[in-house]
């Protein structure tokens, strides 16, 4: 006489909740047997093998719908379930992969914020060689920088602080494809200085270049245009929303960047 388990059994077996083995029972992917006396639920070797290929299949998030008279399919049915099942789980993987990438990027974002010293001014290279416009007339354009947050950046002149330019960084390679102005290309003598550039949203003349570039002249450091990358957008001490640039200031004193880049030799 073959050997019976609980219901109990089972659920710690597969460690599933007894409510689950019972709806697997009443949707017809399992048959338990049924104690007389009490009616409880029982099961031989055979039914907890049947249990071990529908938890197999459950956890492939495979429709109940599809697992109904699962012994009954041909190999090749269950062979075709497998195959649909290995190509969504591929394209899933493949999503959070790059929702991995993206939290690395705004990881290090929020890293460099946190690390930067508002009273230095490292010299740094952009990393970025061209920007255009962002007045785009078609939607489907801009779409496709909407998942790249980082490659939306802005220009401030030094005439006015309070005028400033939006766009998108792209390669030089691909101005071609974009109708959209170029307001700035990178010159390779230029000499920027690093700083952590904070805008107000929605007023966008209510930032710190201001501030920065006095600061930056009492070093005795004649400044130019300014390039932000945007960081993010968070809420400031005062409940006011801010926007973060991770954002370069062009040096325009000819000695300091013959200085730096020992062009003088």
């Amino acid at each position: 006489m073959k050997k019976m388990y609980t219901i109990g059994q089972v659920s710690e077996l597969f460690d599933l909740p007894k409510s689950t083995i019972r709806y697997w029972d009443e949707q017809g992917l399992i048959r338990s047997s049924r104690q007389e006396e009490n009616d409880y639920r029982l099961f031989d070797i055979d039914d907890i093998f049947m249990l071990y290929d529908i938890v197999f299949y459950r956890k492939l998030d495979i429709p109940i719908k599809q697992m109904k008279n699962l012994y009954g399919k041909t190999l090749t049915e269950l062979y075709e379930t497998l195959d649909e099942t290995e190509k969504r789980i591929h394209k899933e993987l493949l999503i959070m992969k790059q929702k991995q990438k993206e939290i690395r990027a705004r990881k290090k974002q929020l890293k460099l914020m946190i690390d930067t010293n508002e009273e230095e001014f490292p010299i740094e290279e952009i990393p970025f060689d061209c920007m255009i416009s962002t007045e785009f007339e078609d939607i489907v354009e801009i779409k496709q920088f909407l998942p790249n947050y980082s490659s939306f950046g802005m220009m401030s002149m030094p005439a006015s602080s309070s005028q400033t330019m939006y766009g998108f960084f792209i390669d030089p390679s691909d101005i071609h494809l974009f109708s959209q102005d170029v307001i700035w290309k990178k010159k390779d003598t230029t000499i920027y200085r690093r700083f952590l550039l904070k805008s107000e949203m929605n007023h966008a003349e209510r930032n710190n270049i201001l501030e920065v570039r006095e600061t930056m002249h009492e070093k005795g450091w004649e400044t130019g245009e300014v390039i932000g990358q945007y960081l993010l957008t968070n809420t400031d001490e005062n409940n006011i929303r801010i926007e973060y640039y991770h954002a370069w200031m062009e040096m325009k004193n000819r000695k300091e960047i013959f200085r730096i880049s020992g062009l003088n030799g």
